[in-house]
């Protein structure tokens, strides 16, 4: 699969290897040994926000989280087709918006040669988005519906359907996700970004938590337990994907209790940067709070020829800066 596009900007891909142990701690009736892994954190080839991972196992596993908007299929695919990827074992939708799935709908709807094994998610119906639309105060508007058509639309024009999650935990190679929340058709204030999944990847050392856009509702029903018994105590993790790439997205007392080592903040640095934009200084000051200070601990993106600010100390083991000139 090759893939060939111009761009005059310099865009830069960050990879955190994270490199993992086994540990018997981990063991699972496979008796597998757990995988090494890369984390790709995606920037946008737009000046708008997006959320798009990939995680590479050493065995070769592949797994992506969102993959950002429609025009960011072109990147997306010029790293896959970088690191020698042809397949996608899993596919993650945190949930139905735009700028988290674009990137699957257009390869989708192209026919583009990537072999994709399943694509899991917690998506609402369309019947339950249709009556969103109609209910007031729950942020959705007409372009989200012909955007989750749009989307529904690409599964059907593929023959590919969702995998709806519940709460449980998986194992893709050697690694466990741990599927902690899933849609909650309850929640209607901030409908769709209230209905992304919370997701756990773990191993015998390292541990990720990504939560999609969640925003404040959904985190009072994580924090209070008010879906799933025992929630909280599966929420520390090494490093948190920063809810709703930092716009009134879940409360502070959340960051409190995963208590994360590192975070990931998924948007452009002019939001959370020296003049940060409005919603975001909540956010920083909560991470400050935890020791997560922005020269010390951050995994963030800024523009400029160094896209990607990455300042985790270097003891963590396997830590590459990548740059890239589209020319």
């Amino acid at each position: 699969m090759q893939v060939n596009f111009r761009r005059s900007s310099i865009l830069t891909l960050l990879i955190l290897s994270l490199l993992l142990c086994v540990s018997t701690s981990c063991a699972t009736e496979t008796d597998e040994p757990v995988d090494t892994f890369k984390l790709f954190q995606l920037p946008t080839i737009t000046d708008e926000q997006c959320l798009s991972y990939i995680i590479q196992t050493e065995s070769g596993k592949v797994v992506v989280f969102d993959g950002g908007r429609y025009e960011d299929h072109v990147y997306l695919l010029e790293i896959l087709d970088r690191y020698g990827i042809d397949h996608v074992d899993a596919w993650f939708i945190t949930h139905v918006h735009f700028d988290h799935f674009g990137a699957l709908v257009e390869i989708l709807e192209r026919d583009i040669d990537l072999e994709i094994g399943t694509i899991y998610g917690s998506t609402p119906t369309r019947d339950w988005v249709q009556a969103m639309l109609e209910t007031d105060g729950t942020g959705v508007d007409a372009g989200n519906v012909h955007h989750y058509n749009r989307f529904l639309s690409s599964l059907e024009h593929s023959g590919r359907d969702i995998d709806q999650l519940s709460v449980r935990d998986m194992r893709i190679g050697g690694l466990i996700f741990e599927i902690l929340r899933v849609w909650n058709p309850e929640i209607h204030k901030d409908a769709i970004n209230n209905s992304s999944i919370v997701l756990r990847v773990t191993d015998s050392v390292n541990s990720i938590l990504f939560t999609g856009d969640l925003t404040y509702e959904a985190s009072l029903e994580i924090i209070r337990e008010t879906v799933t018994p025992g929630i909280v105590d599966r929420l520390p993790s090494d490093f948190v994907q920063i809810a709703h790439h930092g716009l009134n997205g879940v409360g502070p007392s959340f960051y409190t209790h995963v208590d994360p080592d590192y975070a990931l903040w998924p948007a452009p640095m002019i939001w959370y940067g020296p003049e940060p934009h409005p919603d975001t200084r909540w956010v920083k000051r909560e991470l400050e709070m935890l020791g997560i200070g922005e020269n010390e601990r951050f995994v963030s993106g800024r523009d400029g020829l160094t896209i990607f600010q990455f300042t985790i100390p270097q003891t963590l083991p396997g830590v590459i800066f990548m740059e890239r000139t589209y020319n």
